[in-house]
């Protein structure tokens, strides 16, 4: 079990996607299904769903929870800040979305608004594509997420070539000649009070320590498709269930139950 899980009930989860877990800096896979809060499994630290509804905002997603978010004012802030990026650092972005069409440069993941300002600097997987902003536009790759279907979105950056995939299939490249210095990380918008935010459902992001290869995205697409029975443990039960610390959890995909702390 890679050290940087913090539990086994969050290895269960990501058990079948080693080696990949050695490789994340943060990862949120959604599977409170209820609540205010959105956990990074990796550093344990709880995002906060700012101007949402847990009640109605929590949706069924392809495999698991969503949230859905309005493209009103709605956002997660997590507490994770991405490290700064040289020209020739490795990283992997990852986030599956369900889009809705137009948003124009509303930010799916990444930030708009709180890190430096001054040259502006910022990198987001936005509704009509990629950017990467360094006192000018770096790396501007103009696909837009499709609407009413689930996408696997991959930002890939190895060295100076920052890609684009969605569902596996690369939909554009560029090169940058700068570096990024650290930024925090939202979800559904780019600022921590719903700055540019988007009209989408999110059900799964990531952060990985270096560039992801086809292969390994291919991977992903597998394993989070709503055809593999890989369980996103959600609604919690019952805590200090016995034989061990964690609570039963419902199995959403069959219904069953799981004691996790066996």
């Amino acid at each position: 079990m890679p050290t940087n899980i913090v539990d086994p009930l969050q290895w269960y989860d990501y058990n079948r996607d080693a080696p990949l877990a050695d490789d994340l800096l943060a990862c949120w896979p959604f599977w409170e299904g209820m609540g205010d809060t959105l956990q990074d499994v990796v550093s344990d630290d709880q995002g906060t769903l700012t101007n949402m509804d847990s009640a109605t905002d929590w949706v069924p997603a392809e495999n698991g929870w969503g949230l859905d978010f309005d493209g009103g004012d709605d956002v997660v802030v997590t507490n994770y800040t991405s490290p700064f990026l040289s020209v020739a650092s490795e990283f992997s972005w990852e986030v599956l979305v369900y889009g809705r069409g137009g948003g124009g440069s509303t930010c799916v993941f990444g930030n708009r608004f709180g890190g430096t300002g001054s040259p502006l600097q910022f990198l987001k997987i936005k509704a009509n594509g990629i950017e990467y902003y360094n006192g000018g536009s770096e790396v501007s790759i103009p696909v837009a997420i499709p609407a009413n279907v689930w996408t696997h979105c991959h930002l890939i950056k190895q060295g100076n070539l920052v890609s684009y995939y969605q569902n596996g299939v690369l939909v554009g490249s560029d090169t940058i000649a700068k570096t990024m210095d650290p930024n925090p990380i939202y979800i559904g918008a780019g600022g921590s009070v719903g700055q540019e935010p988007a009209s989408c459902i999110v059900a799964k992001a990531a952060v990985y320590n270096r560039a992801l290869s086809l292969n390994e995205i291919q991977q992903q697409l597998y394993l989070d498709s709503a055809a593999t029975v890989r369980p996103r443990l959600a609604v919690p039960l019952s805590s200090g269930a016995a034989g061990g610390p964690f609570p039963h959890y419902t199995d959403q995909l069959s219904g069953g139950m799981m004691n996790m702390g066996m």
